[in-house]
């Protein structure tokens, strides 16, 4: 394999989401991520948000705070804006839902930065999300509207996964932070919070970078 084949960059989550869409290739596994996984994965960003929040100078100069890691994913972009996820669709969906549920908070507050900063991550054009998963389309225009998703028999087991955990998110939000400090929140997490990317220069590679 060429070195000229793989490259890794962090990105900031405003960055990661910023005019691109992610898409799924045939043969990633559903959502699978249960109640566990995302209850860990919020208390540990809440918990690092804390941190960095009892720190004065950080609040003084936020660009001058440690970035939290959250660890790599891998991908191949055929098109420009246009990436293939190949390992880390776990993490993307659950960050996914989180933003969902950051803006209706914000729409609440009428915190209109808040609300035009996740726009920018939600949607790559106002309309379509930017993580293009048609299976999970029905389920976060519910959560987009906040209206409750009326699941049936023929929905599949990630459309009733991510309805599930998207209330998850929403009830363990409220315990873990209160009102004042969600825009405080919403900013760390887009600025400060970095997934590094392993870009592969095609589907085959990037199978084999995500079996290492």
């Amino acid at each position: 394999m060429g070195s000229d084949e793989i490259r890794s960059q962090g990105f900031s989550l405003k960055e990661l989401f910023r005019d691109v869409t992610y898409e799924i290739d045939y043969y990633q596994r559903d959502y699978t991520w249960g109640e566990d996984e995302v209850r860990t994965l919020l208390r540990d960003l809440c918990g690092s948000f804390r941190h960095w929040s009892a720190n004065p100078s950080y609040l003084r100069r936020p660009h001058t705070a440690p970035q939290y890691f959250l660890g790599p994913f891998v991908y191949y972009e055929p098109f420009k804006n246009r990436r293939y996820l190949v390992d880390g669709q776990q993490r993307f969906v659950t960050l996914h839902l989180l933003f969902l549920q950051l803006r209706l908070a914000a729409q609440e507050r009428a915190d209109t930065r808040a609300v035009d900063r996740l726009n920018r991550v939600i949607t790559t054009d106002g309309q379509h999300f930017s993580l293009g998963i048609t299976d999970h389309e029905p389920v976060l225009r519910a959560v987009t509207e906040s209206r409750k998703y009326e699941t049936s028999v023929g929905d599949s087991l990630s459309r009733r996964n991510l309805w599930a955990r998207s209330q998850q998110i929403e009830s363990q939000l409220a315990e873990e932070l209160d009102a004042e400090n969600l825009t405080r929140f919403t900013e760390w997490l887009l600025d400060r919070v970095v997934l590094v990317g392993i870009r592969a220069a095609g589907p085959t590679t990037a199978i084999g970078c995500s079996r290492r």
